[in-house]
C-alpha cells in the first residue's frame, strides 16, 4: 500500500499521515493473519471486519496526526504571543522609566491634576517652586496656590473645560511662605487608558525675570530722578555763584574783625557746602563728570577742619589725627569731601548730648581678617 501511495505521488499535508496509516494497516493485517492462522484458524469473522478495522485505523491515524500538528502549532503560537507580550511589557517599562526620568529631571514644574485642579502628581521642581514637600501638594486645592480671586480662577477653569487647554498663561502664584511666584502655565486636558479625564501641565518660573523687569523700572525711575536732580543742581549752582560772588565783594569792602565779616564768612562757607552738594547732584544726574586724581587725604582733612568744626558745633570735641606716612589715593576730591562731611554729620547726630569726635587717617589693608573684624565682605 505504501508502494502504491509512493508511485501515485501523494504530496502535501496528506503524504506523511497516509504513509503512516498505510504502514499501520499493513502491520495490522499481517498481525491479524498470524493470529487467525495460529489461534483461530476456523473463524472467518476476521475477513468480514478486516476492512472496517483497517479503515478506522487509517482515519484515527490521520486524525491523530493532524491533532498533534495542531497542538504543536498552537503551542508555538502561544509561545510567540508570550514572547511578544514580554517584549511589549519590557518596552513599556523602558518607556515609563524614560518618562519618569524626564518628569523628575525637568527644570520646569510638571504636574498632573483633576480637571477641577486637585493635584494628583508633580515633580520636585514644581514642589520646590512653591516651597512645599511633594506629599503636601497631593490633593491640595488649587486656590491655595493662586493670588487671584475665586471669580478669576473659576473663569479660567471654565475656559479650560471648554477648550481643553490653556497656552502661555502668565499667573501670579503664592508660595507656602506667602511670597509671590510668577510663572507661565501651559495645561491640557487628556485621557488615561480608562478614558478618564485628567490634566497635564507645566509651569516655568518667571520670578527672576519679573524681578529684573522691576529693577529696570526702578533704574529708569532713578535715571529720570537723576536728570531732574541734575537740572535743578545746575540752576541752583548758578544762584550759588551769585551768592558767593557778592559775599566776596562784601567781604572785601568790610573791615576785618567786624561782626559782619564773621557773618559773611559763614555765608561763604555755607555756599561752599551747597556748591559741594550741587556737585554731588550733578554727579548723580551724570551731568558732572567725575575727575579722579591722586590726592593726599591728610591735606584734604586739614583743609576741611575749619568747616567741619563749625558743622558739629561747640558741644562736641573735634579731634583730627593724620598718619605721617599715609598712602596717596586716586579719587574725585569732591566725592571724598562729601563722604567725610557725611561721616562727621552722622557722628554729630548720634551724639545729641555732646561728646568727642575723632577723625583719623591710617593705612589699612583690606584683607580677610580686617573684613571679618569690621563686618565687611
Amino acid at each position: 500500500m505504501g508502494c502504491v501511495m509512493s508511485h501515485r505521488g501523494y504530496k502535501g499535508n496528506f503524504a506523511r499521515p497516509l504513509l503512516v496509516a498505510s504502514l499501520s494497516v499493513a502491520a495490522l493485517m499481517a498481525l491479524f493473519e498470524i493470529e487467525k492462522q495460529l489461534l483461530f484458524p476456523h473463524i472467518s469473522i476476521w475477513q468480514s471486519h478486516l476492512s472496517t478495522i483497517c479503515f478506522t485505523t487509517v482515519l484515527s491515524t490521520i486524525a491523530g496526526y493532524f491533532l498533534v500538528r495542531r497542538m504543536a502549532s498552537l503551542s508555538k503560537q502561544r509561545e510567540a504571543v508570550l514572547r511578544e507580550r514580554e517584549r511589549m511589557n519590557e518596552a513599556l517599562r523602558v518607556s515609563e522609566a524614560r518618562y519618569r526620568s524626564l518628569f523628575e529631571r525637568n527644570k520646569a514644574g510638571v504636574f498632573c491634576s483633576t480637571p477641577e485642579g486637585l493635584f494628583i502628581d508633580c515633580n520636585e521642581a514644581f514642589a520646590n517652586m512653591f516651597g512645599y514637600q511633594r506629599e503636601e501638594l497631593l490633593g491640595l486645592p488649587p486656590e491655595v496656590l493662586y493670588f487671584g480671586g475665586k471669580e478669576e480662577r473659576d473663569a479660567r477653569i471654565k475656559e479650560f473645560l471648554q477648550t481643553g487647554q490653556l497656552k502661555d498663561l502668565e499667573v501670579c502664584y503664592r508660595r507656602k511662605d506667602g511670597s509671590r511666584v510668577w510663572g507661565i502655565q501651559n495645561i491640557a486636558l487628556v485621557l488615561d487608558q480608562n478614558g478618564k479625564q485628567f490634566t497635564e501641565g507645566t509651569i516655568v518660573d518667571l520670578t527672576e525675570r519679573h524681578q529684573l523687569e522691576e529693577r529696570l523700572r526702578q533704574s529708569q525711575k532713578m535715571e529720570a530722578i537723576g536728570q531732574l536732580a541734575g537740572g535743578v543742581a545746575h540752576d541752583f549752582n548758578n544762584l550759588l555763584s551769585v551768592i558767593m560772588g557778592y559775599s566776596r565783594l562784601a567781604s572785601n569792602v568790610l573791615q576785618e574783625n567786624t561782626p559782619a565779616q564773621d557773618h559773611i564768612s559763614r555765608i561763604e562757607e555755607a555756599a561752599e557746602r551747597a556748591a559741594s552738594l550741587t556737585h554731588q547732584l550733578l554727579a548723580f544726574g551724570r551731568k558732572q563728570l567725575l575727575q579722579p586724581k591722586v590726592i593726599n587725604l591728610n591735606s584734604l582733612v586739614i583743609n576741611l577742619d575749619k568747616m567741619l568744626r563749625r558743622l558739629i558745633g561747640d558741644d562736641i570735641e573735634f579731634v583730627t589725627r593724620t598718619a605721617p606716612d599715609l598712602w596717596r589715593v586716586k579719587a574725585d576730591p569732591g566725592q571724598i569731601e562729601q563722604v567725610v562731611m557725611n561721616l562727621v554729620i552722622n557722628a554729630r547726630d548720634a551724639m545729641p548730648d555732646g561728646g568727642k569726635l575723632t577723625l583719623e587717617t591710617a593705612n589699612v589693608e583690606l584683607d580677610e581678617a580686617y573684613s571679618m573684624e569690621h563686618g565687611t565682605e
